[in-house]
């Protein structure tokens, strides 16, 4: 497309996109963006290969005068964005960028599929942790769809206050997080299986990791039995001045078992054993395991929470919202039925009642006058980062806030009634006086 807008004229035109979401999906109440930082870090570090070159001009993509732009590519551009972690509703645009046509329209499918899986992950995650009564939520990278995706998954999990695999070492380093003190090690069933007996596998693996870092299962064989030598176990360890720190139990009724298992561990005077659920965990199981009565400690889940089998597509946009030649300034808008779209530069407004609950949202113009917290601030201007980019532990905090400040109708899994998301007055006229002009 960049070909046709260069021989038109207009790649030196100065463009405003806005990024939002088209519709939200039938399993969410709201949603949490996440991407940001990823997105930026990408973008003001963009570059063309000269092998990339090459290619383009091969495909025919570009010519030679356009070459030379790519050989010396730099984002010129102006970025605001809801910060990180932040409560959003379809329809709002959670970033808005600004800068040469030509620019933004070469970066517009990496950003709508950076947000995309990112936010798709976080907005997951949550349920989970609503409902977990503060439990912890354990997310490890099995059955993700590449690393990357399940790097992405455990970042989105952290920000909004779950736990990823303390065992993943290259996530922490990747994201420049702490370890924790103890790094828990499970014992699998494969690791049972290589020995004689259930018994001596336990013994072996306890024998390595004896100081509150084992996370043994015991339904290998049968769960009963399991139980026994993980009390035998655990008790000759004690004796020893050890610990094992959780008992994970991944099969059969889990709601059923964890109390049979919490009362041995109880009898056998081993309460400060945490016990751990596993096996195609949700949270719809969570909510209903405990409200069922189930005893644990916390929750392991992968297939359900990695895949977002519930919820896998997000309608993710890029709309032009505004075209600037020189001075003269013109909105734009997309007409086309169930999908159009607001001109001009936005600004999204929160209003809060006295507790700091959401009330209520309004997309209005960039300069207008309207009470409320401006969710979109700058982070890039003229191609250079001009905001803070808060470590993860930040932006984890001030995710928590954002979710303790949504009403209590959003918080439930089923869905609920729409949260009021409104357009200003200005910008409705606006909207309608620029309809009239587009043909």
């Amino acid at each position: 497309m960049w070909k046709a807008w260069y021989r038109a004229g207009l790649e030196e035109v100065t463009a405003t996109y806005d990024l939002l979401i088209r519709d939200m999906p039938d399993n969410r109440n709201f949603l949490v963006f996440t991407g940001l930082e990823e997105v930026l870090t990408d973008l003001l570090n963009w570059k063309f290969t000269d092998d990339d070159i090459e290619r383009l001009i091969q495909a025919k993509l570009i010519d030679e005068e356009m070459a030379q732009k790519l050989k010396i590519f730099k984002f010129e551009g102006d970025v605001l964005a809801m910060k990180e972690g932040s409560v959003f509703f379809p329809g709002e645009p959670v970033m808005r960028l600004t800068g040469p046509l030509w620019q933004l329209e070469l970066l517009y499918l990496y950003i709508v599929n950076a947000i995309s899986s990112n936010t798709i992950f976080s907005s997951k995650c949550v349920r989970s942790i609503l409902v977990a009564q503060g439990k912890i939520v354990v997310l490890p990278t099995t059955r993700a769809q590449g690393f990357e995706s399940g790097f992405k998954c455990m970042r989105s999990l952290y920000i909004v206050g779950g736990s990823p695999s303390s065992s993943q070492l290259a996530f922490w380093r990747k994201y420049g997080l702490t370890l924790p003190k103890k790094i828990l090690n499970a014992l699998t069933h494969a690791f049972i299986k290589s020995f004689d007996s259930e018994l001596e596998a336990m013994r072996s693996f306890t024998h390595t990791f004896s100081d509150d870092e084992a996370v043994i299962l015991v339904d290998t064989y049968n769960f009963k039995n399991g139980v026994n030598n993980f009390i035998t176990v655990a008790k000759e360890l004690k004796e020893k001045g050890g610990k094992i720190a959780m008992m994970y139990i991944d099969s059969g009724n889990l709601v059923q078992r964890s109390k049979y298992a919490r009362k041995e561990l109880d009898k056998n005077g081993l309460h400060d054993i945490k016990i751990l659920l596993s096996g195609n965990i949700e949270e719809k199981m969570i909510e209903k395991m405990l409200k069922s009565g189930a005893m644990c400690d916390g929750f392991l889940v992968v297939t359900e929470l990695i895949s977002s089998p519930d919820a896998p597509k997000l309608e993710v946009v890029y709309k032009l919202a505004e075209i600037q030649k020189g001075q003269d300034i013109r909105p734009v808008m997309k007409l086309s039925k169930g999908k159009k779209s607001y001109p001009a530069k936005k600004q999204v407004f929160r209003l809060r009642d006295e507790q700091g609950i959401m009330v209520e949202d309004v997309i209005g113009l960039e300069n207008e006058k309207i009470n409320g917290q401006l969710l979109l601030e700058e982070f890039v201007s003229n191609g250079k980062l001009i905001n803070y980019l808060p470590p993860l532990e930040e932006i984890r905090s001030y995710c928590k806030k954002e979710i303790d400040g949504l009403p209590s109708y959003l918080k439930i899994l089923r869905k609920s009634k729409n949260y009021p998301v409104n357009y200003s007055e200005a910008l409705s006229k606006l909207s309608a006086e620029t309809e009239k002009k587009m043909h």
